[in-house]
């Protein structure tokens, strides 16, 4: 998917970006750099010269998929599994939070929904009593459903866990579901869409 061009790749397109943008030729660059390559590529709201930094390009487009997927169910591939990479996914989830509605599209173990923290954050050691494709699938409204998140623990439960436990179960049992569809919110900004432009400047702090 993005970003699948492989590091040795990039660097490749890299120097060739560089001699033009510098000599304007196929010429070496060596004392003709102006600023580190870096700082060029940071967008010029942050000081830089706005090129494109094919890595964080790549990341911008994972994110935006990740958005879609949780923002737009018309798309045809919106309910099939998307690979990113693992430093997209932890960014995508430390920029975004749940406004709980039905509790059908927001995941009970992944998602932040209760007050911006996810179950994973509220409950680290008992989460990891959870088999992995249950928090992966598992909505807000299957778990509360007769107490669904409870019967996916498995194994005996330490004392950690015990207390993770009781963490929860108090945030859960005051959860009220309403009848609006389940809202992904992008932290820092006050607009209800996220596009492309938009991704790469958050990208820096990846």
């Amino acid at each position: 998917m993005a970003d699948s061009l492989p590091p040795w790749a990039r660097r490749k397109i890299d120097v060739i970006c560089r001699k033009f943008f510098w000599a304007g030729t196929d010429a070496s660059v060596r004392g003709k750099c102006m600023v580190a390559w870096e700082s060029a590529c940071k967008p010029t709201e942050l000081g830089g010269l706005g090129i494109t930094d094919l890595k964080l390009a790549g990341y911008a487009l994972q994110s935006r998929w990740l958005w879609l997927q949780k923002t737009d169910n018309d798309r045809a591939w919106s309910q099939l599994p998307i690979r990113t990479d693992p430093q997209v996914q932890a960014f995508f989830k430390a920029s975004t939070f749940t406004v709980l509605g039905d509790g059908n599209l927001a995941l009970f173990w992944e998602d932040r929904w209760i007050n911006g923290q996810s179950a994973s954050d509220l409950a680290p050691t008992l989460s990891q009593l959870v088999p992995r494709r249950t928090r992966q699938r598992q909505t807000v409204r299957q778990g509360i459903n007769g107490r669904q998140w409870v019967r996916a623990i498995t194994g005996g439960l330490s004392i950690p866990a015990n207390f993770d436990y009781f963490t929860l179960w108090d945030a859960v049992e005051v959860t009220i579901l309403t009848d609006q569809p389940d809202r992904t919110v992008w932290r820092n900004s006050n607009k209800q869409s996220l596009t492309f432009q938009q991704i790469p400047s958050y990208n820096e702090h990846l």
